[in-house]
């Protein structure tokens, strides 16, 4: 999870793309879920300081929180997410992601939990971990408005 702030915060597309699963599924809020390909477009625009909805451009992505929530364990038979995926581990992170918005004093922050899914697809003897996907349960504001993780990538379509 290290290398995920550090990509974050980084903004490179091709070193985020290097730590995502090609089955990688972001499950956002109100029944909204982008596979992988949708995922490297909405980051790439948010790295690049491409202008989303609004005009609005993304200047500085700050990870203030990225606290593991329990253990690594296999992911249960009955999870919607990866449950059927053989070799899925999940865990749950306490994070605040602060994305700041470029010539403006604001910032949207997104916090709460968020639940990680990884596989290895390397070996036992040499592991390379890829992210599945992520479960938004976040919450967050820019002022008096709320912004989840799913609410900022949604500018960024």
């Amino acid at each position: 999870m290290a290398f995920f702030k550090k990509e974050m915060e980084g903004r490179d597309i091709d070193d985020y793309r290097a730590l995502l699963s090609p089955d990688f599924t972001f499950d956002g809020k109100a029944d909204v879920t982008y596979g992988y390909d949708a995922e490297i477009s909405i980051m790439n625009n948010i790295f690049n300081e491409i202008e989303g909805e609004s005009g609005i451009v993304i200047s500085d992505i700050v990870t203030t929180q990225l606290d593991p929530d329990g253990v690594w364990r296999e992911t249960p038979e009955e999870d919607e997410m990866f449950g059927q995926y053989a070799g899925s581990w999940d865990r749950r992170y306490d994070l605040e992601l602060n994305f700041y918005i470029q010539g403006q004093d604001l910032h949207f922050q997104a916090a709460g939990y968020a639940v990680f899914y990884v596989a290895n697809s390397g070996t036992a003897q040499d592991p390379d971990y890829k992210i599945l996907g992520i479960k938004d349960l976040t919450n967050g504001d820019k002022g008096v408005e709320n912004h989840s993780w799913t609410a900022v990538k949604a500018l960024f379509i």
